[in-house]
């Protein structure tokens, strides 16, 4: 075939947006829109052409329906109408790390082939419009019109979304019957849901439900949900198989740290809570490594997606509980009240510097880093396209919601009526009856052993000390910018006494420090240390003094240990 002749070509009347006639062209990788004529009731001009690229095509249906029920579409062999969700990538207003951010506009377009009645002839070749856009999307070889509409695709397996219906302001569910049952939809895309009842409700799920179903599994929900989801998987017999299905977040929570850093990863605008470009990404299947952290601490062993946190912010994460109701703002409202009396907490802290390349630039805070730990980190900009596939089995439709079924049911289980992202002494805490996840075998020698000769050993007085493995801890707490889903690499932040001659952190400083948090740019204050770690040891002086929270989940205070394991998750994003 010449890939410069169109595979299809027809006259359309297009419906929206705006009414006027058309000609489509669809070509191996996009779909032309020439206008033939201006109507009367508009501006276009004749001529005007609209190039469509597929990789930017959520959905494409045909139907005899002008309209997107709630159900979506229904399949029939008489459809009146094509429809194509297309999200266009546009350029927004601004950049940052000096990239241009992207920004997405959706459209919907309606075309119905120009004849006064239809007919079967029309409706097979509306089917045919269809299955070649479908056919092209996949990026198959092209063969003949006739092959290709004998086409039958394998189908994908559904997407199961776990919603925390009380997470962060109660807003889960709501979020996920409108902005992502939608876009499913438009992408005629199976999913399910499953509400979670209880503390630990997903990690139990996760531990125990054959998996095999899903091409990925979602929380709908704040950060804590995924932290109980990923350890589940750890939990599991299979384990090291079940870590690499592709798990994934639609943010509802309060603080969104791993949504957001997915978002800058992808130099994506973020707009408000991020949602739209969430679910989006999720809808698409795109699929990259992401690292996680083997962490052991006095009474537990568990792993981590986002930070450990202990001193001053984490502090603030814990103490600022009895305000979740406010949303983000909880933290920024507890920063002004600590920063003003800050605190100092006694510890050691032994680490194993990194060994991978430096990203390429000429920041002074990476010339610090070097100074700091002669370590450089690589970039990984590895990632694969579309869902993973598992062989079909059986499940438990216990409080599940499934469109992937012909009817959808509703078990009658009541909803608990404890919330477990809200309380202070937090349900969400490690259960330790529960913590039986497996343990790495990576050469770090174990939480009671001594530290080796080649760590580095800091010990001194803290303000901040914080570990980060994303760009974002939440919406507006841009803290590691040097961080990547999948570099290997933990980024230590920490502000101490030793590094000032009075031996105390002013006030002027911190002030500064969270004023800069949500550009990044605190990192570049001398007195600020970054440091490039594959793993640590932080042993608290007073365990009474101070919270320790990994991935903001409350952890007993005390000795604690981290080890990075390198693209040991799938996130789809």
């Amino acid at each position: 075939m010449n890939p410069e002749s169109p595979l299809l070509q027809d006259d359309f009347l297009q419906l929206e947006p705006g009414r006027k006639y058309v000609t489509l062209k669809l070509y191996q990788n996009s779909i032309k829109i020439e206008c033939n004529e201006a109507n009367d009731n508009t501006s276009s001009a004749r001529d005007e052409v609209t190039q469509v690229h597929l990789k930017d095509v959520l959905g494409v249906h045909a139907s005899d329906s002008r309209g997107l029920s709630k159900e979506g579409f229904s399949h029939t062999s008489f459809p009146q109408f094509l429809h194509i969700f297309w999200y266009e990538g546009l350029q927004a207003n601004g950049s940052t790390d000096g990239k241009q951010l992207i920004k997405y506009k959706r459209r919907h377009l309606i075309f119905s082939l120009r004849s006064d009645n239809i007919r079967v002839s029309d409706c097979t070749r509306l089917n045919l419009w269809m299955k070649h856009i479908k056919y092209c999307k996949e990026g198959l070889p092209l063969v003949s019109t006739e092959k290709i509409y004998q086409y039958v695709s394998t189908g994908s397996k559904p997407v199961l979304f776990m919603v925390n219906p009380k997470s962060g302001q109660g807003k889960g569910e709501g979020i996920f019957w409108r902005y992502v049952a939608p876009v499913f939809n438009e992408a005629g895309k199976p999913f399910e849901l499953k509400l979670t009842s209880r503390p630990n409700h997903a990690r139990d799920f996760m531990k125990s439900e054959n998996l095999d179903k899903w091409a990925a599994i979602v929380a709908v929900s704040g950060d804590g949900l995924l932290h109980e989801m990923i350890n589940g998987l750890q939990e599991r017999e299979d384990g090291r198989v079940a870590s690499k299905v592709p798990i994934g977040i639609i943010p509802a929570g309060s603080g969104n740290g791993l949504a957001r850093s997915l978002s800058h990863m992808k130099n994506e605008e973020y707009i408000g809570d991020g949602l739209e470009q969430a679910v989006l990404g999720i809808a698409k299947g795109q699929i990259s490594p992401m690292d996680l952290t083997f962490v052991e601490t006095v009474d537990t062993c568990l792993y981590s997606f986002l930070s450990i946190g202990y001193a001053l912010l984490s502090d603030i994460d814990i103490e600022s509980e009895y305000l979740r109701w406010m949303g983000e703002f909880r933290f920024y409202i507890l920063s002004c009240i600590r920063v003003l009396n800050p605190r100092y907490y006694r510890a050691k802290l032994s680490y194993l510097p990194a060994d991978q390349n430096l990203p390429n630039g000429d920041d002074s805070n990476t010339e610090k880093i070097h100074r700091n730990s002669g370590a450089r980190v690589r970039q990984d900009t590895s990632c694969s396209e579309g869902y993973h596939s598992f062989q079909e089995t059986v499940w438990d439709r216990e409080r599940v919601i499934s469109t992937s079924d012909e009817t959808s049911s509703l078990s009658s289980n009541a909803d608990s009526d404890q919330d477990m992202d809200s309380k202070i002494g937090r349900e969400r805490k490690q259960d330790e009856r529960s913590s039986k996840v497996h343990i790495p075998n990576v050469g770090i020698p174990r939480l009671k052993d001594p530290v080796p000769e080649n760590w580095k050993t800091i010990e001194d007085d803290f303000v901040i000390l914080s570990a980060s493995y994303q760009t974002h801890l939440a919406k507006g707490l841009y803290m590691s910018p040097y961080s990547k889903p999948a570099d290997g690499v933990i980024y230590l932040s920490l502000l101490r006494r030793g590094k000032f001659e009075n031996g105390k952190v002013p006030i002027s400083l911190l002030v500064s420090f969270f004023l800069s948090c949500d550009t990044g740019n605190h990192v570049n204050y001398e007195q600020v240390e970054t440091l490039p770690v594959k793993a640590f040891r932080l042993e608290p002086a007073d365990t009474s003094v101070g919270h320790l929270t990994v991935d903001g989940e409350l952890v007993t205070t005390g000795p604690i240990q981290a080890v990075v394991l390198p693209s040991a998750a799938n996130i789809v994003a």
